[in-house]
């Protein structure tokens, strides 16, 4: 197995980056986080996972442990396979996996691709007692967050809103509310914003 590689970035792509390591270069798919943060011609460090199967043989490469931790996790979830992890990786951070793993959010994990509500409903299932403290963070406490605040985001992503524009509304929304407002309200409100 492969745990860790460092190398120069020979080159980006969308979905990976290749990294030259002891005169050969690797092909190592990673989440879209991790690949915003490499420069060609500088070194990287990446924690990695190969994955061999009968048809395909991969390396998948990630920031730091942890990161790697939740991949291999979500990849115990049957009909959940490397592809499948790494698109929730590149959709969300590892922080917010966990906590919408151990507050059933599945409306938060469908914002991923290929990630319906029943694939969200077996992740949350089979994961729940297995996340905690899995990304080694609380649950994420942004600018109009919270539980309700990160269930309202998470509600207007499902209706088609960008992350950003969702964030932002539902932030205006609280500003206008206040912090006892529910995730219903939240949402309302929010969708008088964008």
């Amino acid at each position: 197995m492969i745990a860790q590689i460092r190398g120069t970035v020979l080159g980006l792509d969308s979905d990976h980056a290749v990294l030259e390591a002891a005169g050969v270069g690797y092909a190592v798919y990673a989440p879209r986080s991790v690949l915003a943060s490499l420069r060609v011609g500088q070194e990287a460090v990446l924690y990695t996972v190969y994955q061999f199967r009968e048809d395909d043989v991969k390396l998948f490469g990630f920031a730091s442990r942890a990161e790697r931790n939740l991949f291999q996790t979500l990849r115990l979830v049957k009909g959940i396979g490397g592809k499948t992890a790494l698109d929730l990786l590149s959709t969300l951070p590892a922080e917010r996996i966990c906590h919408a793993v151990a507050t059933g959010n599945l409306a938060l994990l469908c914002t991923a691709p290929g990630v319906g509500k029943k694939t969200a409903e077996r992740i949350v299932f089979e994961l729940r007692d297995k996340v905690k403290g899995e990304a080694g963070v609380a649950a994420p406490t942004a600018a109009g967050a919270g539980a309700l605040g990160d269930d309202a985001v998470a509600g207007m992503m499902y209706f088609g809103y960008p992350p950003a524009v969702a964030a932002a509304a539902v932030a205006a929304a609280r500003r206008s509310l206040g912090p006892a407002a529910d995730t219903e309200s939240l949402i309302r409100e929010a969708l008088k914003h964008v």
